[in-house]
């Protein structure tokens, strides 16, 4: 088992280099930066889509009404 867990284990930097920022945004005006989707979801409460439907969502932006999610790739120098 240890052997399978060296095999996937990434660097520091790669790590960073895939994390992702969620950006909600209400009527342009930011609302908050999240490190996850689940967090977004409690925060806006019933005024959006649930965790499950934006999970699916393969884009960057995703907008609902006043709101809008967008996906934020972690800047990595």
């Amino acid at each position: 088992m240890l052997l399978l867990y060296i095999c996937f284990m990434r660097t520091y930097k790669e790590r960073q280099e895939a994390k992702k920022y969620y950006v909600l945004l209400e009527n342009k005006d930011v609302l908050g930066v999240f490190g996850s989707l689940k967090s977004v979801c409690e925060f806006i409460g019933d005024k959006f889509p649930s965790y499950w439907t934006l999970v699916r969502k393969k884009t960057n932006k995703f907008e609902y009404g006043n709101y809008s999610l967008q996906i934020i790739k972690h800047h990595v120098q």
